[in-house]
């Protein structure tokens, strides 16, 4: 058996590829709450059965529900090692783990023995792995970051992405969370949210590269959709070091527009009126109205721009003028994504810790 974090960051990009599998043999509703990234889920009990041993266990003994189990696990056992024997790697290596890496585990891993493969049983399973992100998370909230600021569609996000995306110490907490962040932040994005657990995870897996950089990259943000920013985060970000970015209205329209319409159909004017209902309090009658029509007429940028001007710019100037004190320099995005991206590391290098 081997160290459960240790051993993933070690070989986060095997499994992230597929050259090693890594399954997760927990029940499917245990595994729906929060798992390893890039995990793949091949239960030894369905959630009844582990119900039905859990119960076991309780009201008569471990002796008592370990057979119960067993007895469970007889009746499919061919199925079951069918799956397992399928998503092995090359070298027909598999790395397994459960909750507590104990009965499951340990039971699974000496049948894969006995078929001819090579199981890596990870000690600890997810019980740690949890304990463990958590303490990652702790080390973020230390870390000293520039945050990125600046007024809706002002580039924020397309810098993380272009940083990100090109390795640079950078964290995509929107990206991670599959939302933007406002109240229409999901509109014209597909994949659903994750669950909080495994935002937590993947986000203590994307710094895990960056722990001993001097200076991490991240954009301002509070809670994401159905994503809470833990606390202790959520207050160093505000705290931070910051960069303000600064387009103009007619770029910023053009790229919300980008970013929120295409493809737009009758799925996304049913979404927009429902999300529009949690900012009625905060736009007047007549101005809320018009941008609901402006949207029906498929005027976009006559939409976007009432909402910049009535509701979001508002909020952020407000945060911007709170935290004035905190800027350390200002960027134009008319220089151009790449340059732009190239001043914030710069920056990121220079400002003393």
């Amino acid at each position: 058996m081997v160290e459960f974090l240790d051993y993933f960051f070690a070989h986060l990009q095997d499994f992230k590829s597929g050259r090693l599998p890594l399954v997760d043999l927990r029940s499917p509703r245990e595994f729906a709450l929060g798992a390893m990234p890039y995990a793949v889920n091949i239960p030894l009990f369905t959630d009844d059965e582990r119900a039905t041993v859990g119960t076991t266990y309780k009201q008569i003994g471990k002796q008592e529900a370990t057979q119960q189990g067993l007895e469970m696990v007889a009746q499919k056992v061919e199925t079951f090692l069918d799956e397992l024997m399928a998503a092995a790697g090359p070298g027909k290596r598999i790395a397994i783990h459960c909750w507590r890496g104990g009965m499951r585990s340990g039971s699974v891993a000496q049948l894969l023995k006995a078929v001819g493969l090579s199981p890596i049983l990870l000690s600890g399973g997810y019980k740690v792995f949890r304990n463990q992100v958590l303490e990652q998370i702790d080390q973020i909230c230390e870390h000293p970051l520039l945050v990125l600021n600046g007024r809706t569609g002002s580039g924020k996000t397309e810098c993380i992405r272009h940083l990100v995306a090109n390795g640079s110490p950078a964290l995509d907490f929107e990206g991670i969370a599959c939302h933007r962040g406002s109240a229409i932040g999901d509109i014209n994005i597909v994949k659903p949210q994750p669950t909080q657990q495994n935002f937590e995870n993947q986000l203590a897996a994307d710094y895990y590269p960056f722990k001993t950089v001097r200076r991490i990259i991240v954009e301002v943000e509070q809670d994401i959709g159905t994503i809470r920013m833990p606390p202790k985060l959520r207050h160093h970000i505000l705290t931070s070091d910051m960069v303000l970015l600064e387009r103009t209205m007619e770029d910023r329209i053009a790229h919300l527009q980008r970013e929120y319409v295409l493809n737009w159909n009758g799925k996304e004017d049913a979404q927009f009126q429902e999300r529009m209902l949690h900012l009625k309090k905060h736009i007047q009658g007549p101005i809320y109205g018009q941008i609901l029509e402006h949207v029906r007429l498929r005027e976009f940028p006559e939409a976007i721009k009432l909402l910049l001007n009535h509701r979001y710019d508002k909020c952020y100037d407000k945060s911007i003028l709170r935290q004035i004190n905190q800027f350390k320099d200002s960027i134009p995005m008319s220089m151009g994504l790449q340059a732009a991206c190239q001043r914030i590391l710069n920056l990121a290098e220079s400002i003393l810790t």
